[in-house]
């Protein structure tokens, strides 16, 4: 359906979205960017740069005096501007122009040259890491703080392609922009002393390098308007390797491998052309710069000794720094070329971030507001709430810290686990504030569509009343619209109408992420890191102890699995969970919800990939749970609508029916 939407023709061949207002404005936009994001080391680095140029030009001049010392051009003083300024500064000074006197005024610049040079180079190096970190941290921040709703109108393989290669591009195009003013620097200020020596030469070579820049232009326009096209083309290129492979399996089913990659071909063939559009637009300015400045430099030492007659300490300084001069423009021209060819990708990376920023979702007051619900004294035993700052919660069985991290302690109370893990207020985040749930989830009139103008509803004025520590399933047929509620109840998903109350207080921008930090989610497939059992397990509660992962690994289901495998805890799960099976994964990621004791426990589909002995041990297990966590599962089986408490069928985006379930006794589930 992605690509129906997006012609393959439109990315590949077309310009970017993206329409910058110029060259020259855009390239602003990037500099201003990064002098405000390190202004300090910005300054400093070009004072270094300024430095390091005034000394090189120095360094320069010195050779007048010391062609002169060793008998190239008369005696000092004798016809040279420059070299008669340097003797009366001597004799101002009372020093004699010595060959080792001049040799160690030289040596004394190039030192200082060196070190500023250094110096320079260590600094905007650090300014350009940090810069691009940054930007990609806050388009990073930028899509975590979106709302869902904004998030699902983005293709995942947009996202990403902004986080990598569009953040590498811009990378790139602040290194040839530093670059640029790096050259542009030492080239004025070598400019500037050959104007003192030869105003005429000089005046000329500036006039000839404005013809050359004429010349170029529209090929450094040509650059844009490539670079503009290699973003939507690198984008749809993302996009197509993202597609082949998590098509590839289903390719191979279908024994379709050769329609799978040949779509991966074509979208690196337009990679291809446009990279050599670049490139053949790129080597034609730099030829033409080449040889422009090639015989600007044989006219200008032509027009040095024929027309200005410039002496021959002078000419020689004069021919050093034009045949200085004149590769330094070649790079500049380079780096303006790479620099305008990368400006659409960091105005794709703004646009988007700046899209994203505009769908976040509000959180004044979400952590500094103590919740209606964290009143002392209220509610149902181990249910997590938080106090005002003092560290206790209201519900007398156990604390959370105070909002700045240092955590709590699980207390002694009658419903705690019996190895007694840390609350999870306080391990799971840091202390900042929960929303308790203890006496009812309310949903009213809730009402969510999706398409242009909500022309496909989802769901349409749900009412729902979940009871406190409770367990409700929630069936119907596909497409009925559970996981769009589930998303709701959990606070990812906004609706369109309605409200969500939590013991009457309704969710709203304010308090949603206080909600969600109450609440844990497992999906009908699963998400485990690259990483060990325990740092999946310890994602959703930071530093949480052993004795705390075996027990959520027990509730599970997990815990015998787990202990078979030879490393344990520290088992490298793979990719996704690649090394487990089916079954395995969903257990572990079950385990991990649990680990945070919420006051809500969402479960979509949650043991659709287990057999029915593992299935009857986690029903069990939530089963115990009755009373201290408010549990809602989405649930085909048999098994989990059993044994809830209440069971509510959703047919066509609407409560079809709600009634209690017998399947659950004393004994626990029949």
């Amino acid at each position: 359906p992605e690509r129906a939407r997006r012609p393959v023709t439109d990315t590949r061949e077309g310009p970017d979205p993206v329409h910058p207002s110029g060259d020259a404005a855009e390239a602003a936009r990037l500099a201003r960017a990064l002098i405000a994001d390190a202004p300090r080391r910005v300054a400093l680095a070009l004072l270094l740069l300024l430095a390091a140029g005034v000394t090189e030009a120095f360094g320069l001049v010195m050779l007048v005096p010391l062609l002169q010392v060793v008998g190239f051009g008369g005696s000092a003083g004798e016809g040279s501007i420059v070299a008669d300024a340097m003797a009366r500064v001597a004799n101002a000074l009372g020093v004699e122009v010595t060959l080792p006197a001049v040799l160690a005024v030289f040596l004394v610049l190039a030192a200082v040259r060196t070190v500023a040079a250094w110096l320079r180079d260590l600094i905007l190096a650090r300014v350009h890491l940090e810069f691009v970190d940054r930007l990609c941290e806050r388009i990073g921040a930028a899509i975590a703080a979106a709302g869902w709703n904004a998030l699902l109108r983005h293709r995942h393989s947009d996202l990403l392609h902004v986080l990598s290669p569009d953040i590498q591009r811009v990378g790139q195009g602040v290194r040839n922009l530093l670059d640029l003013v790096v050259a542009a620097v030492l080239a004025a200020v070598q400019i500037a002393l050959a104007m003192l020596i030869a105003p005429l030469v000089t005046a000329a070579a500036i006039g000839i390098g404005a013809v050359l820049l004429s010349a170029v232009y529209p090929l450094m326009r040509r650059a844009h308007t490539l670079g503009g096209q290699l973003t939507g083309t690198n984008r749809h290129l993302f996009g197509s390797v993202t597609d082949f492979l998590a098509g590839l399996k289903l390719a191979r089913s279908y024994d379709a491998e050769d329609a799978h990659v040949r779509h991966l071909t074509d979208a690196l063939a337009a990679m291809r052309r446009r990279r050599l559009a670049f490139i053949r637009t790129s080597a034609t300015a730099l030829a033409v710069v080449g040889l422009g400045g090639a015989a600007a430099l044989a006219g200008l030492i032509w027009l040095a000794v024929a027309v200005a007659e410039t002496p021959p300490p002078e000419l020689v300084v004069m021919t050093l720094i034009f045949a200085r001069v004149v590769p330094a423009a070649s790079r500049m021209q380079r780096h303006a070329q790479l620099v305008i060819h990368t400006l659409p990708a960091f105005a794709h990376a703004q646009e988007v971030c700046r899209t994203l920023l505009a769908a976040a979702e509000t959180t004044a007051g979400g952590d500094s507001e103590r919740p209606a619900t964290a009143a002392a004294g209220e509610g149902h035993g181990g249910t997590v709430a938080t106090g005002d700052g003092d560290g206790t919660t209201g519900d007398g069985d156990r604390t959370t810290g105070d909002g700045d991290g240092d955590g709590g302690t699980a207390g002694d109370g009658d419903d705690g686990p019996v190895d007694s893990p840390p609350a999870a207020g306080s391990a799971a985040d840091g202390g900042r504030a929960r929303m308790a749930l203890r006496r009812a989830l309310t949903v009213r009139g809730v009402t969510l569509a999706y398409g242009a103008g909500g022309s496909r509803p989802v769901l349409a004025d749900v009412d729902l009343d979940l009871s406190a520590g409770t367990l409700t399933a929630i069936a119907g047929p596909s497409g009925a619209g559970k996981s769009t509620l589930a998303d709701i109840l959990i606070g990812v998903l906004e609706p369109a109408t309605g409200r969500v109350l939590v013991d009457g207080v309704p969710l709203t921008e304010s308090n949603r992420r206080r909600w969600r930090r109450s609440v844990a989610y497992v999906p009908q497939e699963p998400y485990l890191f690259h990483d060990t059992i325990r740092a999946n397990l310890q994602w959703a509660r930071p530093g949480a102890p052993d004795a705390a992962l075996w027990h959520a690994l027990r509730l599970a289901a997990a815990a015998d699995f787990v202990t078979a495998l030879p490393d344990g805890l520290g088992t490298i799960v793979g990719d996704r969970g690649a090394r487990l099976s089916g079954g395995e994964r969903q257990r572990l990621s079950l385990a991990r919800a649990l680990l945070r004791e919420p006051a809500l426990l969402m479960l979509d589909e949650a043991t659709s990939h287990v057999d029915p002995g593992t299935e009857r041990s986690i029903v069990e297990a939530l089963v115990s749970l009755r009373g201290s966590t408010t549990i809602v599962a989405i649930a085909h089986g048999e098994a989990l609508p059993a044994a809830a408490d209440t069971i509510v069928r959703l047919e066509s985006g609407r409560i079809g029916a709600e009634r209690l379930s017998a399947g659950v006794s004393d004994q626990g589930v029949r």
